[in-house]
């Protein structure tokens, strides 16, 4: 009775690391695929604020693209700015990563804004920063 019982438990766990849609065991846990996104999404915010204040730094706060973020940088100071919005950003991906078990749509939604985030923030600034002096 107790080696069933300790087979049934070690059975549980081992599918619901196995598992590939986990929140179906908790549904408080995203899925390992959306877990790994959230993290790469988190990773490209840090890289992305160190991006932009590198920019800003050597161009001035005008070659930030983003009207909004310009007029807070100019108002608070270009790192007080990007810390608390890229804190932000990091604190809404964990958000949708966590919801994203629960609502269906939200991994796809993060996949989008990955791709978006690589190309409008990422490219442009490794652009100008690194690839342009070169040429």
């Amino acid at each position: 009775m107790v080696i069933q019982s300790t087979q049934n438990l070690t059975y549980g766990f081992s599918n619901l690391l196995d598992s590939p849609r986990s929140h179906v065991a908790n549904p408080q846990l995203p899925a390992r695929e959306v877990f790994a996104l959230g993290m790469f999404l988190s990773l490209l915010q840090i890289i992305d604020g160190m991006l932009t204040n590198m920019g800003v730094n050597q161009f001035g706060v005008q070659m930030e693209g983003n009207p909004f973020l310009r007029s807070m940088m100019l108002e608070f100071g270009h790192v007080p700015t990007l810390t608390a919005v890229k804190v932000m950003s990091i604190l809404l991906v964990i958000t949708l990563t966590v919801y994203s078990g629960r609502i269906p749509w939200v991994k796809h939604a993060l996949k989008a804004i990955t791709g978006i985030y690589i190309a409008a923030a990422i490219v442009p600034w490794t652009y100008i920063l690194f690839i342009e002096p070169l040429i």
